[in-house]
């Protein structure tokens, strides 16, 4: 199908002459439009940093991981299975981790978040984060560890206790 220049000229012409008699629905038309590209935009440019940040997250829990077995609900599944799936042929290193939705009690109030624990296997797995994670375990002062945003909510510092 070809569109002639004539044809894209009258295009022009009558929006020409809309836009004269219209000109503020027309300035709200484009304002709108504008609007909405840059919203999806945020949208998308928000979506894959925190996706991103996610991935970055579990990468350096997870080091060389490259499978995870997930129980379906919260009532996670039994020991057992961990154990048989630790005797996989092709399995070098099983880690098992308990997550869980908690609610922590603070002296500035209250905040749901996602605990997590983990047997000091996880320091196998070579991840960045796990580090300090030896044979020991993890090295923190009462065995809890709040990202520094969570302990200002809750108003509390290092070596206080909070309720859980």
């Amino acid at each position: 199908m070809r569109v002639s220049g004539l044809r894209v000229r009258a295009l022009f012409g009558f929006y020409a002459a809309r836009l004269r008699e219209h000109p503020v629905q027309e300035i709200l038309a484009g304002s709108g439009i504008a609007v909405g590209v840059a919203l999806v935009y945020a949208v998308l440019v928000s979506s894959t940093s925190i996706t991103g940040s996610a991935a970055e997250i579990v990468d350096g829990v997870a080091g060389r991981a490259s499978l995870q077995l997930t129980a379906r609900s919260d009532r996670g599944f039994d020991e057992q299975l961990a154990t048989e799936a630790a005797r996989v042929p092709g399995v070098i290193h099983a880690v098992p981790v308990l997550r869980s939705n908690v609610m922590l009690f603070g002296p500035h109030g209250r905040r749901s978040v996602q605990m997590v624990g983990a047997t000091p296997e996880l320091a196998a797995l070579g991840g960045e984060f796990t580090r300090n994670f030896g044979p020991s375990g993890l090295r923190l002062a009462g065995g809890l560890a709040l990202p520094e945003r969570v302990a200002d909510s809750l108003g509390v510092a290092a070596g206080e206790s909070i309720e859980l």
